[in-house]
């Protein structure tokens, strides 16, 4: 999906959302556009679910990230460490660490064909 529907049919252009962060039943997007931060009286899961999931990766339990913004990441010992073109720094959960880098990997090949 090329657009995001946010309450009050207001539409947001996904290519231009950095992150979304959740704050119990609140969503902050952080993107690019005019406002840079929107924060919406929804779920993460109600809001990511309306996300393409090959474009978009949830990272740990309060994070969404756009995987075409994404500076660099880094494999620790136990976590993925994501640095975004925007300057926020991601930490994976240990849980969902494999399949952070197995997303990170397919969107490579993706980017590079």
């Amino acid at each position: 999906m090329e657009k995001l529907l946010l309450p009050n049919n207001v539409e947001m252009d996904c290519r231009r959302i950095i992150l979304l962060e959740s704050n119990s039943n609140y969503t902050t997007i952080f993107s690019t556009a005019k406002p840079p931060l929107v924060t919406v009286a929804r779920s993460l899961c109600h809001v990511a679910s309306q996300l393409d999931a090959s474009r978009f990766l949830r990272v740990n339990r309060s994070t969404v990230v756009n995987v075409s913004k994404i500076r660099s990441f880094r494999l620790s010992q136990l976590h993925v460490l994501i640095t975004m073109t925007s300057g926020h720094k991601i930490k994976s959960s240990r849980r969902r660490t494999a399949t952070v880098l197995k997303g990170l990997k397919e969107n490579q090949t993706l980017q590079s064909t």
